[in-house]
Order: structure tokens, then C-alpha cells, then sequence
């Protein structure tokens, strides 16, 4: 026969069980799409904390990026200053040496 040797009884069974399964499947499938709303409602809380946090921020890293820019400049014109000293210091010195020997 057509249905391959298998009784009513057995057709009836294996239908209930493909019942059974869709049933199954719809559950699983239902908690899957609760379960992807509640990580997409995390990730939205999570990128709005960020945002948030992102603005509060921004005023301080641009007062930050001004500060860095004056220290910049105040640390080269220390280091122009500290050559120069160090030239002059050497100059100096070697000024000392030379009277010091001109006088023995």
C-alpha cells in the first residue's frame, strides 16, 4: 500500500506526535523571540548609557584637550628655558675655569 505497510493506529500515533513537536517548537520558538527582546532591551539600555554618559563627558574631554594643548606649550617653552640654562651654566663654568687658571 501507499502508506507503506503502516496501520492506522501507527498514523494516528505518529501524527500526534508531529502535534506534539509543532507544540513543542511554537513553545521553544516563543521563548526564543521573549528571550531576544529582553537582550534587545538591554542593549538599548546599555547604548543609551552610553550616549548619556558619552555627553556628560564630552564638556570634560574638551576642557581636557585645552589643558593638554597649555601644558604643551608651557612644557616646551620649559625645556627652550632649561636648554638655555644649561648652555649658559656650561658658558659660565667654563668662564670660571679659564680666570681660575689665569690666575695661578
Amino acid at each position: 500500500s501507499a502508506l507503506g505497510g503502516l496501520g492506522g493506529g501507527e498514523l494516528s500515533r505518529t501524527a500526534k506526535q508531529i502535534g506534539e513537536v509543532s507544540v513543542a517548537k511554537t513553545e521553544v520558538d516563543e521563548m526564543k523571540s521573549a528571550q531576544l527582546e529582553k537582550i534587545s532591551g538591554l542593549v538599548h539600555n546599555i547604548n543609551s548609557s552610553i550616549r548619556q554618559r558619552k555627553a556628560r563627558l564630552a564638556p570634560q574631554i574638551k576642557e581636557l584637550r585645552t589643558l593638554r594643548a597649555q601644558y604643551k606649550e608651557v612644557e616646551d617653552r620649559y625645556t627652550a628655558k632649561k636648554k638655555e640654562n644649561q648652555a649658559n651654566q656650561a658658558n659660565f663654568e667654563a668662564r670660571v675655569g679659564k680666570l681660575a687658571g689665569e690666575e695661578r
